[in-house]
């Protein structure tokens, strides 16, 4: 939503931007003239999966409401716009409040969306809830109540068009800031998140930008360093695997690093400022995503920072990945534990048919690329701007 807004503000809108306190901006967003943030208190934390169900609905139900409300408040407080561009999920209670809000002060409403909602609920309540079933209904019925629709994929169009709501696909890309490594850039980036002590040969540095929720396939990435680590021939390190962000899985995912006895790789676990994420990115060897979408719909949003980054990428090979990621456009997908580890070991010590990595990099370089700018431009532009 940041390069929405950063997008509308640069084509001569006046922007109000309301998201939560804490999640940072990134530096385009901040120096925009035209751009004004208002932050909302981030939600109280618990964890909903200790509570039995009925308490589990009941904390659900007031988080809801409360959330409605700061949202409502924040809208009603901003200057009329006339237009309300909101992302979805969540749909509830966000579609809602936008729907009134926009509405009652006439303007236009257009959604955004990056998901559907229902899936990820019915995952956490069980396929056949009643409260999943209603969220469904609601998330449709809302939708179809907005003036247009834009979404992030093919697929997630179809489902839409499926439920009546006609959506314009528009593709992301990487935002300003984000460039492949010139040649003067050293490896500051990295020693500065403990990555890289300087010493050479320098291990492989693979690098995972991580949400740290269920969407990412947390396991399968320890089978495949522990298989990696088994089979390895090197009596030193020789692969690096940086996981920068934050979120509710980190803890216990570092909580079982600690207990791991590597020898022939480390992991590190680094959340990183939006000014140094893009050098640090760029810093790397090889970018990795470990997306496993719950509605096979959504795209792995943070590809486009190491696709803009000029790095290759590993890409965990589910639900519609093949839209944003092609093998032979420095792609290598995988489909299990086993085939990451061989990926890995591949770009560590070279392949049969000659040096893996140096393939990746070439067709990484040789892929045209355009940026959210471009994708916008195209896709977005007369939607909002009309």
């Amino acid at each position: 939503m940041q390069c929405q807004a950063r997008a509308l503000a640069r084509h001569g809108a006046h922007v109000t931007l309301i998201g939560y306190a804490g999640q940072g901006l990134a530096p385009a967003v901040r120096q925009e003239p035209r751009l004004t943030v208002r932050a909302l208190a981030a939600p109280a934390l618990a964890a909903p999966r200790r509570l039995p169900r009925p308490l589990y609905v009941g904390y659900s139900l007031l988080k809801l409401a409360r959330l409605g409300l700061a949202l409502a408040l924040a809208l009603w407080r901003a200057p009329r716009a006339d237009l309300v561009l909101v992302q979805s999920p969540p749909a509830l209670p966000t579609l809602a409040v936008a729907l009134l809000l926009a509405r009652l002060r006439r303007s236009r409403l257009v959604v955004d969306w990056h998901n559907l909602g229902t899936p990820l609920l019915a995952r956490t309540l069980g396929a056949g809830s009643l409260l999943a079933s209603l969220h469904g209904r609601l998330e449709r019925g809302l939708g179809r109540a907005a003036d247009a629709h834009l979404c992030v994929s093919l697929a997630l169009r179809q489902a839409l068009a499926s439920s009546g709501i006609e959506a314009s696909v528009l593709r992301d890309g990487p935002a300003p800031g984000f460039s492949p490594r010139s040649e003067q850039e050293g490896d500051g980036a990295l020693r500065a998140v403990g990555v890289s002590s300087g010493s050479e040969p320098r291990p492989l540095v693979v690098v995972s930008p991580c949400g740290w929720t269920e969407e990412e396939d947390l396991e399968l990435l320890c089978r495949a360093l522990a298989t990696f680590e088994a089979e390895g021939r090197d009596a030193a390190t020789s692969l690096v695997v940086l996981l920068t962000g934050s979120g509710p899985l980190r803890a216990a995912f570092e909580r079982r690093l600690s207990a791991a006895r590597f020898t022939r790789l480390r992991v590190v676990t680094a959340w990183l400022e939006p000014d140094d994420y893009p050098a640090v990115l760029r810093a790397c060897d090889v970018g990795l995503s470990l997306h496993r979408s719950i509605s096979g719909l959504d795209l792995a949003m943070k590809v486009v920072d190491l696709r803009g980054s000029g790095l290759p990428v590993l890409a965990l090979d589910h639900g519609c990945v093949r839209e944003q990621l092609a093998p032979g456009a420095g792609a290598w997908l995988f489909r299990d534990a086993d085939e990451l580890a061989a990926a890995l070991a591949a770009l560590v010590h070279g392949g049969r048919d000659g040096d893996p990595l140096r393939r990746l990099r070439r067709e990484a370089g040789a892929a045209p690329l355009r940026t959210f700018d471009d994708e916008w431009r195209d896709s977005a532009r007369a939607l909002l701007g009309s």
